[in-house]
């Protein structure tokens, strides 16, 4: 999310070192906000990140979480979360769990790997 706009939902990214990739999108709908915030050369809007997710992570589950990356979380821990007031009009997500925290905004590769973790749940 960056300014309370949605710039990438559902996506899953794996690369490696020499790994090439192209962003695709209409002008204006966030492609080189993305590639900066990843890049580290700009700050998103906001320090929570939420993710939806599949499957509703069960309460041990998120403990665990808060216990394996807590090397990535600045402030807020992994809770579930409701949609946020820019996801109201979009109706095929909103039923989706989700779970926010604050990231550190640093470290991509533990994050990718959270993913991972997430996608085993």
């Amino acid at each position: 999310r960056y300014n309370e706009r949605t710039i990438l939902d559902g996506a899953t990214l794996g690369l490696d070192e020499s790994d090439r990739i192209g962003v695709v999108g209409r002008n204006g709908c966030g492609k080189t906000t993305f590639l900066r915030i990843l890049a580290g050369l700009q700050t998103p809007d906001r320090y929570t990140l939420v993710i939806r997710l599949k499957h509703a992570p069960s309460p041990t589950s998120i403990e665990a979480l808060n216990e394996d990356f807590a090397d990535i979380i600045a402030g807020e821990k992994i809770h579930p979360a409701e949609p946020m007031p820019a996801e109201q009009d979009e109706i095929g997500t909103l039923q989706m769990p989700r779970i926010a925290f604050g990231f550190n905004r640093k470290d991509y590769g533990r994050l990718r790997h959270l993913i991972n973790v997430l996608n085993t749940l």
